[in-house]
């Protein structure tokens, strides 16, 4: 073999043990973010670890729709299986790219979007970004996601994740080095968080929103994203549902300029039935839970279970989904249902 071939050949191979290397070094560097009520990890991680083409519905939304929704409780009352494949202040444009990534493992019989970030219309923050996205496999989801979603003078330290996470050495733990745990290991919760551990409190709905028959106009930037999330399930033959878990009718903006606070909490109910006549022009169904119960911006556990149980019922209304419970092949359901309630 020519001499400057075998240089040539050495070369190219210490190149790709370089990035091997760094490869590794990334893996082990990033934050491992696996405890509750923040964990984005297990959340991301255990969407993978689901058999291919098992969940009858997939819930995309903000921290708001994963203290909500129980997949352990649809299960249990309903025999549908689901995932909550959501992050913290996730916009319609973060959504469209978890919606894109999910239906290349899933093929749902429809996907359930959260809108209380549906009048959103800036650029998210860098490190709300790095929480949605810093799960997410590598390809055309998570690399289209990061260049609509950041800056271009910050793309590097998303693309070149050690950039940005190289100072964590001497932070590390065992748990940096499980990677069979994070890479391989089903989410116990199928996504949802446990946030409070209080009772249920007052259930009657404020008057003043079952009420409210005002509308304001949403925002167009949000309004683009929703657009294209339509097109995105129509495309794939996949229904889309919207829903507003009880809140107590609150929407969440951009704060007012010279504000410290990252985001405010508004009055949504004008929102939400402006949306509403957008769904119902676009033959989508929308479910305002606010009409049914009050809530927060996160729910307890027993709300969570009070709110999911009435989202079942709604939805089988709807779809009629096959109930599952006896079929062996989903008998692993049942430790999910268990995890619920030891919890």
């Amino acid at each position: 073999m020519p001499e400057k071939k075998t240089g040539l050949i050495k070369i190219a191979g210490f190149l790709f043990c370089v990035f091997l290397l760094l490869c590794l070094a990334t893996v082990v560097l990033k934050p491992k973010r696996m405890e509750n009520p923040y964990d984005n990890t297990r959340k991301g991680r255990g969407f993978y670890a689901e058999p291919k083409n098992s969940l009858d519905l997939i819930f995309v939304g903000s921290s708001q729709l994963f203290s909500t929704m129980v997949p352990a409780v649809l299960w249990e009352e309903q025999g549908i299986t689901s995932y909550v494949y959501g992050g913290n202040e996730q916009t319609f444009s973060i959504s469209y790219y978890y919606i894109m990534e999910a239906l290349k493992y899933q093929k749902p019989r429809a996907i359930v979007l959260e809108v209380t970030f549906c009048n959103w219309g800036e650029m998210p923050r860098d490190a709300v970004v790095r929480l949605n996205f810093d799960d997410m496999r590598w390809g055309k989801a998570k690399i289209l996601g990061i260049l609509n979603n950041v800056e271009p003078e910050n793309w590097e330290y998303f693309f070149f994740e050690l950039a940005k996470y190289h100072s964590r050495w001497d932070m590390l733990s065992a748990q940096d080095f499980a990677f069979k745990e994070i890479y391989e290991s089903p989410n116990p919760y199928k996504g949802w968080s446990a946030y409070g551990k209080h009772p249920l409190e007052d259930e009657s709905v404020d008057p003043e929103i079952i009420n409210c028959v005002e509308r304001k106009e949403l925002n167009e930037t949000a309004l683009f994203w929703l657009e294209r999330i339509i097109h995105l399930c129509q495309k794939e033959n996949v229904e889309l549902i919207l829903l507003k878990t009880p809140d107590n009718g609150l929407i969440i903006e951009p704060p007012e300029e010279g504000s410290e606070e990252i985001f405010q909490y508004i009055d949504g109910m004008p929102y939400y039935n402006s949306l509403a006549d957008l769904a119902k022009e676009k033959g989508i169904a929308f479910l305002n839970m606010n009409y049914l119960m009050p809530g927060g911006d996160h729910n307890s556990i027993a709300k969570a279970r009070k709110a999911t149980s009435c989202f079942g019922e709604w939805v089988q209304d709807r779809l009629h989904i096959e109930d599952k419970r006896g079929e062996a092949a989903y008998a692993r359901w049942n430790d999910a249902k268990g995890d619920f309630d030891e919890e």
